[in-house]
């Protein structure tokens, strides 16, 4: 049955110090505590759970035996059961097994047409050197024609939007023209009639001349 307490153990050792000492997880001394049932003292206040000496060792009874002391124990039984041997001392020689063979005559030279199964066709590399530069001058020329080109069209663009406005313009000022010629027309036939109009009365003011005689009056 677990102790619950708030005094802390006169010789504390918690699950994390138990593994520590003993070079294990946390984990494994949790599955030793498994084994060992519900001991240890709970501390309300930390949560924590302490083991005293005795309680520590009976958790350490669980770990598993180290491979030294596995081994120490092999031997032990090992030489308990058997009795001490003397080696064997064996010879060990080569023998005449091995025979010198002839070996045969190299060759000075190796012709490579031995491996080929088919007969490749060259071509002068210097006729393709000229139709590559050929076939630039020909990429050159067709890109300096259309950049002409578009030279041209964007000349002629310019052009005829420079013609279409003028032509608007003279429209509009062809209609301002009509429109300001009627009025100054109607206005220039006001003031000459009026101006024959002050004349005629200016000439009636006079006497009226006399008109020429005739020869037949005597």
């Amino acid at each position: 049955m677990t102790n619950t307490t708030t005094d802390t153990p006169t010789s504390p050792h918690t699950l994390a110090s138990i593994a520590s000492d003993a070079k294990v997880t946390k984990r494994t001394a949790q599955r030793w505590l498994s084994k060992c049932g519900d001991i240890g003292t709970l501390d309300d206040a930390t949560g924590a759970r302490y083991f005293t000496d005795a309680e520590r060792d009976q958790l350490l009874n669980h770990r598993a035996p180290t491979k030294q002391a596995q081994q120490t124990k092999l031997t032990a039984d090992t030489s308990a059961d058997t009795a001490p041997t003397v080696p064997t001392q064996i010879e060990v020689c080569s023998g005449n097994h091995r025979s010198l063979l002839n070996a045969p005559e190299l060759p000075q030279s190796v012709s490579l047409a031995k491996f080929r199964t088919q007969d490749s066709s060259a071509i002068d590399l210097s006729t393709v050197t000229q139709a590559i530069q050929g076939v630039r001058a020909i990429r050159q020329g067709l890109s300096a024609d259309l950049e002409q080109q578009w030279a041209q069209l964007e000349a002629t663009q310019q052009a005829a939007e420079l013609v279409e406005a003028e032509l608007n313009q003279l429209e509009r000022d062809a209609d301002k023209y009509a429109v300001t010629s009627d009025i100054l027309a109607r206005l220039q036939t006001q003031s000459a009639k009026g101006v024959q109009r002050s004349l005629g009365k200016l000439s009636a003011l006079g006497s009226p001349s006399q008109p020429p005689s005739s020869q037949g009056d005597a």
